[in-house]
Order: structure tokens, then C-alpha cells, then sequence
């Protein structure tokens, strides 16, 4: 019996023992809680006034700002608005927009050239025209010494050029090499290679030319313009060519001189096959430069004969003769020509008109990249302007590259005197040029 009583006093005990435990721990979990909720109060409080101090110290600086902008305004009525280094903040450096090395490295390459250099990159001329001879079949000495008087953007070459695959090639390939040697630098090549009109297809090189626009245009498929133009790309990349002259994006009516150029009369047509086209050659790494804006198929003749006029206004135009043009552009076209047809509300050519060029072809459509005038030694332009001012003109209405001038000596010489006695800028060359590279170099 005594046994049992002291194991009950035993287990008495410890329940006791377990008892005081949990009102201690009890305790402990109270005061715990007090002071969390104390902590959470008070930093709430100090959180708070800090907010509002923040908040009074803002409304002080904007106070502040506003008084130095007033008092900078009427300050001797100058209406100059500083910005006090004080408030701006260590951490609050004025955000910039990323650097593109692209763009540093064409500003880096153009800044190393002389103002000669970079006028002559904006020509587009003729082998014959810098060396003297009067066909040019191979590229020798001649070339060397020409492409070291004049460092032109591109040459472009014609069918006389060529006499056989394998002789169009090397003189392509020694021309771009006697370039990159003197400059460092890429020569475009370029060629008009459209199906109906061709430069090598057909020209003793063994390759078979393409259907005209007109025959793709009239089977309705844009694949057919698409595997056209990717057969064409696929061979001028062959040969070392750049720059293809085309498509036609012209929209001719009945009896225009343009013909099987054009893909139809249909502008919906038309507007359909040019991405088709620019396409089927950009798979290939050719340029497209589409001509001729704004458009020529309702000329009342053609600008290599002379003056050459539409009557429709820009207004009827744009509804029907910019289209093409447009799906072109948003097709990735880099390159746009401009005609030396004359606009009927214009009273210079289209390829000498800001209107058409800066407001028109780059504020409306949007276009980007290059743009080019058509030849300016039709006729359409030398029965009315020397060399010198054409391309004088053409650069001030925002043109791009100057397309074979009839004196490509001249038109040099007065771009540089333009430059001189400030016609032109400096910084307006670098703009075209900015715009080329930004094609070569992106490679």
C-alpha cells in the first residue's frame, strides 16, 4: 500500500511538473506576442512619418524646381530652362537609349574619310565613265587608277559588259577587290535584271532569263514571281552583284512604253507580286531597289527621250501608283530609285523634288533606306540641267546616291563646291552615307 501511494505522489509530481511548464511557455508565448505587436506598431508609426517627411521634402524640391524654371524664364527674358545640378540625384542618371555598334562602327568609318571620299560615295556610275575607255570588259590598271581618283559607291554595268560567264566574273571580283584594297570597304554592283530586261541572262553567260512581269503578273500566282525573282537572286549572287534594279513596281495603262516590264495594269496585281519579288531575291542576299517612283505608268512618254509628265494628281497617285511601292517597303525592299518623270503638280523632276522624295516617298510611305535617282543622263534631265546642278538638286531633295550623271567629273566638282560654300552640309552627306553603310556594313 505504501508503494502505491508513493508511485500516485510520483505521478502527482510530474503532472505538477508538465502544469507549471505550459503556463510558463503560456508566458512566454504572451509576452512574445505583446512585444511582436509593439514592433509592428511602432514601426508602423515610424514608417509613417518617414513617408511624410519623404512626401513634405518632394513637395519642397518641386516647389523649388518650379521657382528656378519661373525665375530662369523671365530671367533678362532669355526663356531658358536649367536644371540645377543639386537636384539630380547620384541614383537618378538620365536614362539612355542602348548604343548600337552598328551604328557606332559606320559613324567611326565615315568620320575617318575625306570630305572627297565621301562625296564620291555617293555616285553610282558607269565602268566606262571613270576610266575612258569605251567598253569596259576587264578590270586592269585603268580601274585601279579611276577607283583612286573617285571613290564611288557602286558601278553599274550593262549587257556591252559582258562577253562570257566566266570573264563578267573576274572583272566583277577584280573591281570589288582593287575596292576593298584601297578602302577597306565594299563596292556595290548592280544590274537591272528583270525578266524582260537583263543584263546577264541572255548576255553570252549560259543563263536562261526569267518570264517578264507581265507574263507572272497575268497568272495571278505570286509564287510565280516569287520562284522568278529567287532564280534570279540565286545567279546574280553567282557573279558578285548587289543590287538588282527591280522589280518594275509601275502600274502601266493601256499602250505605256514600259510593256512586259510591268507586272499588270491591275494595281491590286501588281501590289501583290513586288513582295513576292523582293522576297524571292533577299532569300539569295540581293538588294532590291525598287523602280521607279512615283510611278511612270501613265507617262505621256519616256524620260530617257525627254520630258515626260503625268496629268494625274498625287492625290489619284497615291491610291493607285504608291501601292506597289508601298507593299515593297514593308516587304524589306532597302533600296527605292527615283524617276525623272515630272509629277503633274511638281515643275521639277521627281528625282530633283523634296515633295516627292522627303515629304512624299519618306513621310508618307515611311521609306528608311536609300534612295536613288533613275540615270540622270536621260534626257529628261540633260535638256534642262548641267551634271553639276542635278546633282546638287537631287541631294537636296533628299536623295541618296546620284545614279550615272552625264559628267560624272562635273556633278563631283559641284557637290564638293556646294559643300564649300554651304548649299550643302557636311552633315547631309554623312546622312546618306549613313544610310548606305548601314546596308554594307551589316554584313
Amino acid at each position: 500500500m505504501a508503494k502505491e501511494n508513493h508511485s500516485g505522489r510520483k505521478r502527482d509530481s510530474r503532472r505538477e511538473e508538465r502544469r507549471r511548464r505550459r503556463i510558463r511557455n503560456q508566458i512566454i508565448a504572451y509576452l512574445v506576442l505583446v512585444l511582436l505587436v509593439i514592433g509592428i506598431f511602432a514601426g508602423g508609426y515610424f514608417g509613417i512619418r518617414f513617408l511624410i517627411a519623404h512626401f513634405k521634402t518632394g513637395n519642397q524640391q518641386i516647389i523649388t524646381s518650379n521657382n528656378q524654371i519661373a525665375d530662369s524664364e523671365t530671367a533678362e527674358g532669355s526663356g531658358v530652362i536649367s536644371t540645377p545640378e543639386e537636384m539630380i540625384s547620384e541614383n537618378e542618371a538620365p536614362v539612355q537609349d542602348p548604343v548600337d555598334p552598328l551604328q557606332e562602327e559606320i559613324a567611326a568609318y565615315i568620320s575617318s574619310m575625306t570630305l572627297e571620299q565621301k562625296v564620291a560615295n555617293l555616285f553610282v556610275v558607269t565602268p566606262e565613265s571613270i576610266t575612258g575607255v569605251t567598253t569596259a570588259t576587264q578590270a586592269g590598271d585603268g580601274t585601279r587608277a579611276a577607283l583612286g581618283e573617285y571613290a564611288v559607291g557602286g558601278i553599274v554595268y550593262s549587257a556591252r559588259n559582258v562577253q562570257s560567264a566566266d570573264q563578267f566574273k573576274e572583272m566583277i571580283t577584280n573591281t570589288k577587290n582593287m575596292y576593298r584594297e584601297l578602302y577597306n570597304q565594299e563596292l556595290w554592283v548592280i544590274v537591272r535584271e528583270e525578266g524582260a530586261v537583263n543584263v546577264i541572262a541572255g548576255s553570252a553567260t549560259g543563263v536562261t532569263a526569267q518570264q517578264p512581269a507581265g507574263e507572272i503578273g497575268t497568272s495571278g500566282d505570286t509564287g510565280n514571281a516569287y520562284q522568278a525573282y529567287m532564280a534570279i537572286g540565286a545567279y546574280l549572287n553567282e557573279y558578285g552583284v548587289d543590287v538588282n534594279l527591280g522589280p518594275v513596281c509601275d502600274v502601266p495603262t493601256e499602250g505605256s512604253y514600259l510593256g512586259e516590264r510591268a507586272f499588270n495594269t491591275d494595281a491590286d496585281i501588281v501590289t501583290s507580286m513586288v513582295p513576292s519579288a523582293v522576297n524571292g531575291q533577299s532569300d539569295f542576299g540581293i538588294i532590291t531597289c525598287l523602280t521607279a517612283f512615283p510611278g511612270q505608268g501613265s507617262l505621256n512618254g519616256d524620260p530617257a527621250n525627254g520630258t515626260a509628265t503625268t496629268e494625274k494628281t498625287l492625290d489619284e497617285m497615291r491610291s493607285f501608283d504608291f501601292l506597289p511601292f508601298s507593299s515593297g517597303i514593308v516587304a524589306g525592299a532597302q533600296m527605292v530609285m527615283v524617276s525623272n518623270m515630272t509629277a503633274a503638280e511638281e515643275t521639277v523632276p521627281c528625282s530633283l523634288s523634296s515633295v516627292i522624295i522627303t515629304d512624299i516617298l519618306r513621310g508618307e510611305l515611311g521609306f528608311q533606306g536609300v534612295v536613288i535617282t533613275a540615270d540622270l543622263d536621260q534626257k529628261a534631265i540633260t535638256n534642262h540641267y548641267t551634271s553639276g546642278e542635278a546633282a546638287v538638286m537631287a541631294l537636296q531633295a533628299g536623295a541618296d546616291m546620284i545614279m550615272k550623271p552625264a559628267n560624272v567629273a562635273e556633278a563631283y566638282a559641284a557637290v564638293l563646291a556646294a559643300v564649300a560654300d554651304g548649299t550643302l552640309t557636311e552633315e547631309r552627306i554623312d546622312e546618306s552615307l549613313t544610310r548606305i553603310y548601314t546596308i554594307k556594313m551589316a554584313d
